[in-house]
């Protein structure tokens, strides 16, 4: 039971974090998503996210997507199979780039390395 409450308690954390890093609107009118005010808590509550929520939104997106691009039952039915491995792969690339978030939370507010000086391709 404590586990389950330990647990719970994180799923809460990961869904909390990005929208306190929004902060207050001060702009006196309707709210708006713009920069986050604090990008080290929006990184690490984005990181928490996709670690923890990536695998099944990816399967369950795509699960849907691959099935309704076609009108027949049969397209359906191979869609919704082929949804599912197209899910299952983005879905380790989501719950990959979620612990790359919260593992490097702390440099959401380094600058750059680049320049928008750079050369363009050769070919």
């Amino acid at each position: 039971m404590k586990q389950a409450r330990g647990w719970l308690l994180v799923a809460m954390l990961a869904l909390a974090v990005p929208h306190v890093a929004l902060g207050a609107d001060t702009s006196g009118g309707m709210a708006r998503h713009g920069d986050p005010q604090v990008p080290a808590l929006w990184k690490l509550g984005r990181g928490f996210q996709n670690a923890f929520l990536g695998f099944p939104a990816e399967v369950s997106k795509n699960t849907l997507v691959e099935a309704f691009k076609s009108d027949s039952a049969f397209g359906f039915g191979s869609g919704a199979f082929e949804g599912l491995f197209v899910g299952i792969g983005k879905g380790f690339w989501r719950v990959g780039a979620g612990v790359c978030d919260i593992f490097t939370f702390p440099a959401a507010d380094f600058a750059p390395w680049y320049t928008d000086d750079l050369e363009p391709y050769p070919f």
